[in-house]
């Protein structure tokens, strides 16, 4: 199954099981190191940018300026877990990124 295709069967099932289970497949797609470092690339305007990268994009402002302010209950909490990957993981792409945004 390709990359895009599982993300939409993500999005699709994260509809059907609701916010605490959906958090569960964001924390299972962040071990994906692979898809983590195109979606970093992605941000960072160094590579390809899926549906999902181009949803992350357009998202990031509210979400480094505003608080999430804006955010639904999963996108607050899909940010705050990023965020925290982001931090612990991959530091110095999210210095760039907050900089970007």
């Amino acid at each position: 199954m390709s990359t895009k295709a599982a993300l939409l069967l993500a999005l699709a099932l994260m509809a059907v099981i609701g916010v605490a289970n959906s958090q569960r497949i964001v924390e299972n797609m962040l071990k994906n190191k692979a898809l983590v470092d195109k979606k970093i690339k992605c941000i960072l305007n160094e590579g390809y940018c899926d549906f999902v990268g181009k949803l992350i994009i357009k998202r990031l402002p509210e979400v480094l300026h505003n608080d999430c302010n804006s955010c639904s209950s999963f996108e607050r909490q899909a940010s705050q877990t990023l965020r925290s990957f982001m931090e612990r993981e991959h530091s110095a792409e999210w210095e760039r990124i907050i900089a970007m945004y």
